[in-house]
């Protein structure tokens, strides 16, 4: 077989170009797709971020509407009306002017000499675009913002009129102005990049029940890659158009080339080693053999090793490979640590530690390090490790992967565990028998002074009525130190009782 592709390079290297040129090609609908992939996202972040401006600034809206409305009193009249018009008006950038709408009818804007062309306009009996709208808002009892239209003191703008009701009789609304212009600002459109995108607005006539749009670019949209969101409060759609209808095509072109120009190196290059003599062939079997042999050396260390060894992505924390002892000792099989990361194992207390250490590793500072730190098991238990870890595979200076090296010091740890325990119970033994000598000493050393007292006073005594008094005495010391011995016993009995309960008492 090496032969045959020693006699014939022009043919291995035409297959070498056409098999890296198929790569090539798969490679490039990949990026095709990544790149379209990322302009879609771009795309739907970008409108969904001013659809969210959109919400926001309804939300403000409806708030100073319903504060609007909190003025009318039981009898129906506004109270206060500029004042807090004022307020509201100082408060929320994106509002442009109020109203009260009694009955359908303006009788309250604010400011005034800017919106009283509007006054006693009737929009309940106005042209039908603006009739159905509010006749919407009373239907449905909720804020409805209407229009873009042509407002009656110039300009145009979008009214939320918010429907009030007084014992449960509807009053009229109270309704708010945001001028197109202001819409546009405060939503964001006016802050992308527009020689990449452009926003349409939109909205369906409700009579001709035809789409219209309110922005001045144009709408040509069939041959433009775009998105569309809805906004409700409005009825209206917000289109996102890319401008440019071929650019992903034209991101790709360089990627195209590039592959063509790798698969044409690659069928030249191959076919140069090709024309090699067999010394080249001879020393491709020789490094062969030599990394078959080092490969069946390592899987057989690396398999029938008695310690867990692990290969791991460095940057994500990942398992690449692991040996079935690794898995033995997290209690996890080879699969499913293959789908996880060290950290994910790694118990709480000890995770700052090993992050801090990694971080080390990966910032050049050290080559390898060694701790012990804890694991949790697949069933939730505690396994402790001897851990090693050295840089294996490194790029450009950036460490690719790392391997890890796990001995189970589980054992070792609950021996030293039981020997603390061990030393600690013998320490506070220690303290409490030299606690207890002190209070023997204290509490006999009083009785024997006694006793020595009396048994000197009696042997000195000269009449039989002092000899009695002081063997009366001796007899009271006596039983005072009978009672002390079975009070220190009773101390010894309840010390020794480790079945004791503790009560909490409340002193007071």
């Amino acid at each position: 077989m090496s032969l045959w592709f020693l006699k014939r390079p022009k043919t291995i290297g035409t297959i070498v170009f056409f098999v890296m040129l198929t790569i090539a090609g798969i490679a490039v609908k990949l990026r095709y797709e990544v790149i379209k992939e990322n302009e879609e996202r771009e795309m739907s972040n970008t409108i969904n971020i001013v659809r969210q401006n959109f919400e926001e600034v309804f939300k403000n809206c409806y708030t100073s509407a319903l504060t609007l409305a909190m003025t009318i009193n039981d009898k129906g009249i506004p109270e206060n009306f500029d004042k807090i018009s004022q307020q509201l008006l100082n408060k929320n950038e994106s509002i442009d002017a109020v109203q009260l709408v009694p009955n359908g009818v303006i009788k309250y804007v604010y400011p005034f000499e800017e919106n009283k062309a509007a006054l006693n306009y009737d929009i309940l009996n106005a042209n039908s675009s603006v009739s159905y709208e509010a006749k919407k808002s009373i239907k449905s009892k909720i804020m409805f913002f209407a229009g873009p239209f042509q407002l009656k003191q110039v300009g145009i703008a979008v009214i939320g009129r918010l429907p009030v009701y007084k014992n449960n009789k509807f009053w009229g609304f109270s309704a708010v102005i945001i001028k197109l212009e202001t819409l546009l600002k405060q939503s964001g459109i006016k802050s992308i990049d527009f020689s990449k995108y452009y926003f349409q607005f939109s909205k369906k006539n409700p009579i001709t029940n035809k789409e219209e749009f309110f922005l001045p670019e144009k709408m040509d949209i069939q041959n433009k890659h775009y998105q569309i969101v809805s906004i409700p409060d409005g009825d209206w759609k917000l289109y996102l158009i890319h401008r440019n209808k071929n650019v992903i095509i034209e991101q790709i072109y360089t990627s195209l080339f590039l592959g063509i120009f790798l698969a044409l190196i690659s069928g030249l290059w191959i076919y140069s080693i090709l024309k090699k003599p067999a010394e080249l062939q001879q020393l491709i079997e020789k490094q062969t053999r030599k990394i078959l042999k080092r490969e069946t050396e390592f899987r057989a260390i690396f398999n029938q090793a008695p310690v867990g060894i692990a290969k791991i992505d460095t940057m994500t924390g990942k398992f690449i490979t692991v040996n079935d002892e690794y898995g033995k000792i997290v209690g996890y099989s080879t699969e499913e640590l293959l789908n996880t990361d060290f950290q994910s194992i790694t118990h709480s207390s000890d995770l700052e530690l090993d992050i801090q250490m990694m971080s080390d590793l990966k910032n050049g500072l050290v080559n390898d390090f060694h701790i012990e730190k804890r694991y949790i098991n697949k069933s939730g238990n505690i396994v402790w490790v001897n851990l090693f870890v050295a840089t294996l595979w490194k790029k450009q200076n950036i460490i690719i992967n790392h391997i890890a090296i796990v001995e189970d010091i589980t054992e070792k740890k609950k021996a030293e565990e039981e020997l603390n325990q061990s030393f600690m119970l013998v320490s506070e033994q220690n303290k409490r028998l030299l606690n207890f000598s002190y209070i023997v000493s204290h509490n006999l050393r009083s009785h024997t002074s006694n006793i020595q007292l009396i048994a000197d006073l009696l042997e000195n005594s000269k009449s039989k009525d002092e000899q009695d008094e002081m063997i009366t005495l001796l007899k009271k010391v006596s039983q005072s130190l009978d009672e002390t011995m079975r009070n220190l016993n009773e101390v010894v009995n309840i010390r020794n009782n480790i079945n004791l309960k503790i009560e909490n008492l409340n002193l007071t």
